[in-house]
Formats: structure tokens, C-alpha cells, sequence
């Protein structure tokens, strides 16, 4: 669910300006997703908390 709210935010960001940007970030928050899943998978259920609640925190503005 994160690393959807991370492209999202990715692909409303205003790039009207940038070339060439865009796999560099894909491969970026290709890497981010497949970075928490694998906490997910090794049980650490309070880092995983922590990590999900920052980044719903940092979507969401609080």
C-alpha cells in the first residue's frame, strides 16, 4: 500500500521542467517497495509498524 502512495506522489509531483528523470525514480521506488515487503516477510512487526506509520504520517501530512 505504501509504495503505492509513493508513486502517486511521485507521479503527481510538477516535473514539468525535467527530462530523463522518470526510471530513475520507478527503479528507485520499485527498490522502496520491494525493501518493505521484504520486513514484512522477516516479522518485524514493530519496525514494519514504525516504517508504515511514518510513511502514512508523511502522505498524509500528520
Amino acid at each position: 500500500m505504501s509504495l503505492y502512495f509513493a508513486i502517486m506522489i511521485s507521479l503527481n509531483a510538477d516535473r514539468s521542467g525535467e527530462e530523463g528523470a522518470g526510471v530513475v525514480e520507478y527503479l528507485g521506488l520499485a527498490a522502496l517497495g520491494v525493501a518493505i515487503v521484504a520486513i514484512l516477510l522477516t516479522g518485524m512487526t514493530d519496525v514494519t509498524n514504525t516504517l508504515m506509520t511514518d510513511i502514512k504520517n508523511m502522505v498524509t501530512g500528520g
